[in-house]
């Protein structure tokens, strides 16, 4: 398996659409933290569930079939006057099950690889010599779950990525904002993401009609 089809198919073309469009230069004056009627959203047909201050932008990606590791992508986006929030779900073709921790790795590692370089390409067609700059990247808990965490800049811009790989089922919550927007709505967000899988058979497969 080439673990490169992974890391450049899954994340790169569908991001950007509702992460890029977040204004670089923001309004003037700091949004109260819970500003906004904040509401459960249940989402990528019962996966998972989160917080939002709005109804999220959806979006469904699928990829075609002939492609190494086929990818069913969800994408749901929220855009405020300060920042972006956007939940995500992935459902992967099977051999993603028997996945090495070495090609789990390389999942993490390619998906904020193809976060970097679409940002960065994005960036520079805009005329903009803005890039990202990767502040941290760790192991965490992401709702119970092994994952990652990955924290980075883009000019006055802060994201925070958290991200995990359940059997064949991915799972990504992303801010980006500007310091006007409440760190205690960034924290409602991504501490209400629930991750909701069905076991089958001692593994986490759970491919949803």
């Amino acid at each position: 398996m080439k673990i490169k089809t992974v890391r450049r198919s899954i994340l790169i073309s569908c991001l950007w659409a509702c992460l890029l469009t977040l204004p670089v230069r923001a309004q003037s004056g700091r949004v109260k933290p819970g500003a906004d009627e904040w509401t459960r959203y249940e989402l990528a047909k019962g996966a998972l569930s989160v917080l939002l201050p709005a109804k999220p932008l959806e979006e469904f990606k699928q990829s075609p079939p002939d492609t190494k590791v086929t990818v069913d992508l969800y994408i749901y986006s929220v855009q405020r006057p300060h920042g972006v929030l956007v939940a995500q779900y992935s459902l992967l073709g099977e051999v993603a099950e028997t996945w090495s921790e070495t090609s789990i790795e390389s999942f993490y590692n390619g998906v904020w690889d193809g976060a970097a370089l679409g940002f960065n390409n994005k960036m520079q067609k805009a005329g903009s010599e803005l890039k990202v700059v990767l502040v941290e990247k760790r192991i965490i808990k992401f709702n119970n779950h092994d994952g990652r965490e990955v924290r980075f800049t883009l000019g006055a811009l802060k994201g925070r990525m958290l991200m995990t790989l359940i059997g064949r089922e991915a799972f990504l919550a992303m801010v980006m904002r500007t310091d006007e927007m409440a760190i205690e709505d960034e924290e409602k967000f991504l501490n209400s993401y629930t991750i909701k899988v069905a076991p089958r058979a001692g593994k986490t497969a759970s491919l949803r009609n």
